[in-house]
């Protein structure tokens, strides 16, 4: 049994002996040894008397060495102890921590002959932990690291752990000198802010007998695999205009705007905090959004991009078909008097009126619908014809019957499909009196304004009254003599 303290005795001379007394004064478990006190002196009894050079002690040794070689003394009466010598001494323990040492004692009394004595004591074992170490300093989860306990003693056993986030898992027991463990991947769930964490890994020393010598613990760095990034579920997409979605059930140019909801999640506790969406060259930041009306036709791509707490990133591409489409239109409207047969005719009762349009056949699910309404320019009421349409591009012609050359009518050519009816072509029949040409550089009369300058048209004759100043520039004067075939002043 260990004790932190001892006396040894010499044999007796008569009632007198020799004594060692020892005590523990401290232990280092770095340097595994034990330091002592002693003292050592003559233990008197049966009132005894010792005059001079009567008592000797010879030596003394502590753990095989000798520690002192005592001296002579005189004088020593009456019953007690009395203190000689003292001093310390340090004793290793062995590689296991425990240590036995012995004490003896060796003098003479004066008419009795030599006496000794010797006894072994156990010290208080020194815990004798092994510090793990690591074949790598970080590893990615998922891939292996040596684990190595350098045990003071063979019969020594181990017992690892580890502790990450408020995870805490045994790696082995009855373990020897080392353990290859590889972290799960799913230790990822415990650091989902970052790619990289920090493992303790606990060593457990325990001695043959089972006794815990104490815990070592070390660091492991880890990092997650590139591979484990957020997910992207899904992608919903949706037409966000009712009636395209009514009509056509497709994605249509110019027309259609897209609802957008993207189903992502993070993995390994992860979350998603950022969505980055582009579609027609538009960028969009929502989880769910309503796109803008879509610009461009043919099979776009709607890219979508997830950012979660720990910096990953995953990317879906979404193909979205966008069927061409325009508005309908009416792209000119023509007339000229004729006869019954549609023959050209100045003086015909009847009017030939020749349309351009041009409808979005989407993809041949759409409708296309010609209204030609028309009336005399002094009357407050329309008639209307419906057009037969043969193509979703091309030119009707109309014979309006029963009308009159002298008499100005109007004409308005409505166009309309499925989902728009635009403001259509309109047209006066006649001569224009007064025309104005696009950016005001000019003006012309009897016609339509088609050059810069002041034009009298078809012949009419140019009547000024009044005096007429003008003072023209060689190239005013030029078109002046053109139009009017003589020199203005």
């Amino acid at each position: 049994m260990a004790v932190t303290s001892g006396t040894v005795y010499s044999g007796y001379a008569r009632s007198s002996r020799l004594y060692v007394s020892w005590w523990q004064t401290g232990q280092s478990i770095d340097g595994n040894y034990t330091d002592i006190s002693w003292t050592a002196g003559i233990a008197v009894g049966g009132s005894n008397e010792w005059y001079t050079n009567a008592v000797k002690i010879t030596s003394v040794y502590i753990n095989g060495s000798k520690v002192s070689s005592g001296g002579t003394y005189s004088n020593i009466i009456g019953n007690g102890t009395y203190q000689k010598l003292s001093g310390t001494a340090r004793i290793p323990h062995g590689t296991d921590g425990s240590k036995s040492f012995s004490i003896s004692v060796a003098g003479w009394f004066y008419g009795s002959g030599n006496v000794s004595g010797n006894a072994t004591f156990e010290l208080t074992p020194i815990p004798r932990a092994t510090t793990p170490t690591l074949s790598l300093d970080s590893v990615e989860l998922g891939s292996p690291v040596v684990i190595s306990m350098p045990r003071a003693v063979d019969t020594f056993y181990h017992e690892l752990t580890y502790e990450i986030g408020s995870v805490s898992e045994s790696i082995g027991t009855n373990l020897g000198t080392s353990k290859e463990w590889t972290p799960p991947v799913e230790l990822a769930s415990q650091i989902p802010t970052s790619v990289s964490g920090s493992v303790l890994i606990n060593c457990k020393t325990y001695n043959s007998s089972g006794t815990l010598l104490g815990t070592k613990t070390i660091n492991l760095g880890v990092t997650v695999p590139d591979e484990i990034v957020p997910v992207i579920n899904d992608i919903t997409i949706a037409e966000a205009v009712l009636k395209i979605d009514e009509a056509f059930g497709l994605f249509i140019k110019t027309q259609s705007q897209l609802n957008v909801e993207i189903d992502a999640e993070g993995v390994y506790g992860s979350s998603i905090n950022r969505y980055s969406s582009t579609l027609d060259g538009v960028n969009y930041m929502q989880q769910a959004f309503t796109s803008n009306v879509i610009n461009t036709s043919g099979q776009l791509q709607l890219k979508v991009e997830v950012t979660d707490s720990r910096g990953r990133t995953a990317e879906k591409i979404e193909p979205v078909e966008v069927i061409d489409y325009s508005m309908p239109a009416i792209l000119s409207m023509e007339y000229y008097y004729c006869d019954s047969s549609g023959t050209r005719d100045s003086a015909g009762e009847n009017t030939k009126v020749i349309i351009k349009y041009k409808f979005a056949s989407v993809e041949e699910n759409n409708t296309r619908a010609l209204k030609l309404s028309y009336k005399k320019t002094t009357e407050e009421t329309y008639t209307e014809r419906s057009v037969t349409l043969d193509a979703w591009e091309g030119t009707a012609e109309v014979i309006i019957a029963g009308t009159d050359s002298s008499v100005t009518y109007e004409y308005i050519a409505q166009p309309s499909d499925k989902i728009n009816s635009p403001e259509g072509m309109r047209m006066t029949t006649g001569i224009v009196v007064l025309s104005r040409k696009a950016g005001g550089t000019g003006v012309t009369i009897g016609g339509e304004a088609e050059r810069d300058g002041f034009v009298v048209a078809n012949g009419w004759d140019a009547l000024f009254t009044g005096d007429l100043f003008i003072e023209l520039d060689d190239e005013t004067l030029a078109l002046w003599e053109e139009v009017f075939g003589t020199s203005g002043g």
